[in-house]
């Protein structure tokens, strides 16, 4: 069976995102919004905060963790009095405090 260029083309997007640091970079900013409100969302249900991203996983109802598409680990969590503060488990893609990005772009 032969496979035409057209249905390559994902395979070929797919892997030349996994190359693109810009690519890598938004791709766990969004991972970290996704769980920002996911946090929002445990903390109306049951009234805390969680510093466990697989109770956040769970809640949502995801089977695969949300990890950084960089280094492939979980995101970090940290209760504060105020909140909660996520970061990405390399710090290089920046973090949320309490639904406070701290990146501009």
């Amino acid at each position: 069976m032969r496979l035409s260029g057209l249905a390559l083309l994902p395979v070929a997007l797919f892997l030349g995102c996994m190359n693109n640091p810009e690519a890598l970079r938004n791709q766990c900013r969004a991972n970290m919004n996704t769980l920002s409100s996911d946090m929002a969302m445990f903390r109306v249900t049951t009234g805390s905060w969680t510093d466990d991203t697989g109770s956040l996983d769970s809640a949502a109802g995801r089977t695969v963790p949300l990890v950084c598409p960089e280094c492939d680990e979980p995101y970090r969590v940290t209760i504060h009095d105020g909140g909660y503060i996520l970061s990405c488990p390399g710090y290089r893609h920046g973090s949320i405090d309490t639904g406070t990005q701290d990146w501009s772009r």
